[in-house]
């Protein structure tokens, strides 16, 4: 996710929350129609709190949701 009113006070890029919206429904179709699995990160953030999670450009992660990304991961992984 993205927090759009951090991102925009940094300038970040010019990606809105509706484009990480977009991407993730066209990996999780094409996802699907291989067959392969689908480690949502976004709804895994959305649950845990995004705004704890995002750094200060809203795009980004702190150490600690870097770390809660890397648990699903590896997770997944195995």
């Amino acid at each position: 996710p993205i927090d759009e009113a951090r991102h925009a006070a940094h300038r970040a890029s010019r990606r809105t929350l509706d484009d990480v919206r977009r991407y993730n429904d066209v990996s999780r179709r094409v996802a699907e129609r291989f067959g392969a699995a689908c480690n949502d990160l976004y709804a895994a953030v959305e649950a845990r709190g995004a705004a704890e999670l995002l750094g200060e450009d809203g795009a980004h992660f702190t150490d600690e949701g870097y770390a809660f990304l890397a648990e699903r991961v590896v997770g997944a992984v195995e």
